[in-house]
């Protein structure tokens, strides 16, 4: 099995003709699926990919914040099987396109990044400067047709025709949404190829061109400027030197774009436009213009780092130092984030922003915050699309699937090595991750989850302090209360090694209540847990269906008792006979008719 990506903005022009090619495609062995990924599109785009539902294995879903790489990064979680293909909404792919990467992938199993040709597709014949002036790697975003078949070097590998092994995925790797195509004229290019250089040098990945797996560029000629080339130059430059910086500090071949280089190319390209002027030679002005433009994006690239590492030099008010001197939780690279905090929604938009709000004022910053909308139709889309912060991920489920499955969406996309989880109504204090963090630092791997007390605040405003319940590795059953201990744990309490999770199997999405409660049962088994007996939530008691949370929750209870029965009349039988006595006594008054009725 593999699965095709595709981020869309605005696509409306190209999109069925490039889903009508994907309906036309061979199937691959182990089949595939097709996840398309709608940017906040308003021209209709949405509704055309949907058009396509019964014609392709499609699972269509939305990012409304802008930005191609954190589209794809939302997209992610769908991915099924081992082989994660990306391309664009203008590439067209020929019908043996999927073919010919599974068979590359499955022939070379020591490369982990497969490319293939781009060709142009134009819409009708190019002018002639086009031809004769333009380059058209950089400007078309089309592949040299004499690469040869074989490994290659990762910059060769580029968007709109893109695999990549699952497993890097799994491993925590994502694009950088910092960069790529984001609705502004003057992004910066290279978003792919970012990551496939980053892979080639944290994961020794090898990349290799496949020649067979080919597909063609839509290029609308009629939009072809000389304007518009121009201003492509000025992302080149920017593409070009981050690329030479993220060579340099690997030690790998690059071509230079320091300040001098950057200074003495910027002069030279102004004395060949001055003398292409002179001489009113159209193609040489044209020329030194790109030249001008791509040094000129180097030159911004260069200046907007400098200014990025003088704020990072200034203390803000969430840099909270810690021993030796260095603010708490600020990443050491570019990798992966310390902590994923998972924020499952659905229709709270109304308290939605209070409690993202709680998460981005964290006193510890190494963290990414994935928002999974799980299917809302009340505003928090729009909610969402207010939070402009870089760590925050959205991911939006077209149909609500319940808390666990919006939870366990957003530990697939994780990359942290913890998870913590935040309900959308409720609010944490600034030091909790902080506070959590320091007692992992404390008590070492063998500490598999953290938990806290919380606050609890009424709708009438009243404010009671609750305790979490003491938690024994491998007990059950708490003697004090003749209940499950973990019982009171709440999840937004807990922060978890992910490595844990991942080991117990996440949430059950068969319970339709006490999920949590379940998996601490399941984590209370295995590791051991630490309680910081401080109140570092505020847990908001709001509106809801008490009815049907009652049912909900019976029958959770009866799933508990079914799943753990045997195991709880060997340590506390009196328990069992009481929680079925229990269950039996609720399910019979709820059965029992109303009178009057």
């Amino acid at each position: 099995m593999l699965t095709v990506l595709i981020a869309t903005r605005n696509g409306a022009a190209t999109l069925p003709r490039v889903l009508a090619s994907h309906a036309r495609l061979r199937p691959p062995p182990g089949g595939w699926r097709l996840v398309v990924i709608d940017n906040g599109s308003t021209d209709g785009s949405a509704r055309i990919v949907r058009s396509f539902a019964g014609v392709l294995p499609l699972i269509p879903l939305s990012e409304p914040r802008r930005g191609k790489n954190r589209a794809l990064n939302a997209g992610l979680p769908a991915l099924e099987g081992d082989l994660a293909v990306f391309s664009d909404d203008d590439a067209v792919p020929e019908p043996d396109w999927l073919v010919a990467l599974r068979r590359a992938a499955d022939a070379h199993p020591e490369a982990a990044v497969f490319g293939g040709p781009i060709l142009p597709l134009w819409s009708g014949e190019p002018a002639p400067w086009v031809r004769e002036w333009v380059r058209p790697a950089p400007v078309f975003g089309v592949t040299d047709p004499a690469w040869p078949e074989g490994p290659c070097d990762p910059t060769r590998v580029w968007g709109a025709n893109m695999a990549i092994r699952a497993g890097l995925f799994a491993r925590g790797h994502r694009f950088d949404e910092r960069i790529g195509p984001d609705g502004s004229a003057r992004y910066a290019m290279g978003g792919e190829t970012e990551l496939t250089l980053r892979l080639a040098i944290a994961e020794q990945a090898i990349c290799w061109h496949c020649r067979g797996a080919r597909v063609h560029h839509l290029i609308a000629v009629e939009r072809i400027t000389r304007a518009s080339v121009l201003r492509r130059a000025f992302r080149v430059g920017r593409c070009g030197y981050r690329e030479s910086r993220q060579k340099a500090a690997a030690g790998r071949p690059h071509v230079p774009r320091g300040a001098p280089v950057i200074g003495r190319e910027l002069a030279r390209a102004l004395a060949r436009l001055a003398g292409a002027s002179a001489t009113a030679d159209p193609r040489a002005a044209f020329e030194a213009r790109w030249q001008l433009n791509l040094w000129l994006g180097c030159l911004a690239e260069a200046a907007g780092r400098l200014l990025r590492g003088a704020a990072r030099a200034t203390p803000s008010r969430h840099d909270v130092p810690r021993a030796g001197g260095q603010p708490a939780g600020r990443p050491a690279s570019g990798g992966p984030p310390t902590v994923t905090v998972v924020l499952p929604t659905y229709q709270r938009a109304s308290t939605l922003e209070r409690a993202i709000r709680s998460v981005l004022e964290q006193t510890y910053r190494d963290f990414e915050l994935i928002v999974v909308d799980d299917g809302s139709t009340d505003g928090t889309g729009a909610a969402l699309a207010r939070v402009q912060d870089p760590r925050v991920v959205c991911i939006r489920l077209e149909a609500n699937r319940g808390a666990s499955a919006a939870r366990n969406v957003g530990i697939r996309a994780a990359r942290g090595q913890f998870l913590a989880f935040q309900d959308s109504d409720d609010e944490w204090l600034p030091s909790k991750l902080e506070r959590h963090l320091a007692a992992f630092e404390a008590h070492g791997p063998e500490m598999g989850v953290v938990y806290s007390d919380m606050e609890r605040i009424w709708q009438d405003g009243r404010r009671e302090y609750h305790r979490s319940p003491a938690v024994v590795r491998g007990a059950l059953i708490d003697p004090r209360t003749g209940f499950y201990q973990v019982c009171r744990l709440g999840i937004q309490s807990a922060v978890i090694r992910r490595e844990c999770v991942a080991a117990v199997g996440g949430f059950d999405e068969a319970f339709p209540a006490l999920e949590d409660l379940e998996l601490f049962v399941r984590l209370s088994r295995r590791y051991a847990f630490h309680h910081l007996e401080v109140p570092l939530v505020r847990y908001y008691e709001t509106p809801g269906g008490l009815s049907a949370n009652l049912a909900a929750k019976l029958v959770a209870r009866r799933l508990l008792l079914a799943r753990y029965g045997p195991e709880l009349e060997q340590v506390d039988l009196a328990f069992v006979r009481r929680e079925s006595r229990t269950l039996q006594e609720a399910e019979r008054r709820r059965a029992a008719p109303v009178r009057g009725a």
